[in-house]
């Protein structure tokens, strides 16, 4: 292949429409979530997708406007479900304790702009606090050999991996989010 054909190439793919692509994803049946450690990507498909952990079928997310501090994972599983939400669930081996999960989460009373996303604990609780984007931990724990399994659920055919994003994109979304909050609590009398 030619030097021109090879630079024709990479500007008519452009840069890659993935931050992480995922080598295997096998279909969602019934894979066992309420043992071991899952990591769960929300919105796989989205801009940025939210993410969460569950720890022997307990359930833990830091959202905008809280967390889920030891939620059922079939709770959580049911909202997958009924919604139809594109999403990935990663079992990472390692030696994660419930204690530690709640400990972690604890410190954290919600996801705020310019101090904690969904992905905040998750990084301290796998031991890369220097992860800054979903598509970072993925590549840790990728290259530390902690992910078993990845199941996927609802995605959409042809569906590869985490869409390419940065960290503005996250900040951007709980913007957003925090606005559509204040603005529905503003009262229409004044």
């Amino acid at each position: 292949m030619s030097d021109l054909s090879v630079l024709a190439n990479m500007f008519f793919q452009g840069p890659s429409m993935y931050s992480f692509e995922f080598e295997n994803i096998n279909q969602f049946h019934s894979a066992n979530l309420s043992e071991g450690t899952y990591l769960w990507i929300w919105y796989a498909d989205k801009i940025p997708p939210h993410i969460g952990v569950s720890i022997e079928g307990d359930y833990f997310s830091l959202k905008y406007n809280g967390k889920d501090v030891g939620l059922n994972y079939g709770k959580a599983l049911q909202v997958i479900h009924s919604r139809k939400i594109p999403s990935v669930f990663l079992k990472v081996k390692g030696l994660i304790s419930k204690h530690d999960v709640v400990e972690i989460f604890s410190s954290h009373a919600s996801a705020k702009v310019g101090k904690a996303t969904c992905l905040t604990p998750l990084v301290f609780l796998f031991g890369f606090p220097d992860c800054n984007q979903l598509s970072d931990l993925l590549v840790c724990l990728e290259n530390k050999k902690m992910i078993q399994k990845i199941v996927g659920i609802n995605l959409p055919k042809g569906y590869k991996g985490i869409p390419s994003y940065g960290v503005e994109e996250i900040q951007n979304r709980l913007r957003s989010l925090e606005d559509a909050k204040i603005i529905k609590h503003i009262s229409p009398i004044g």
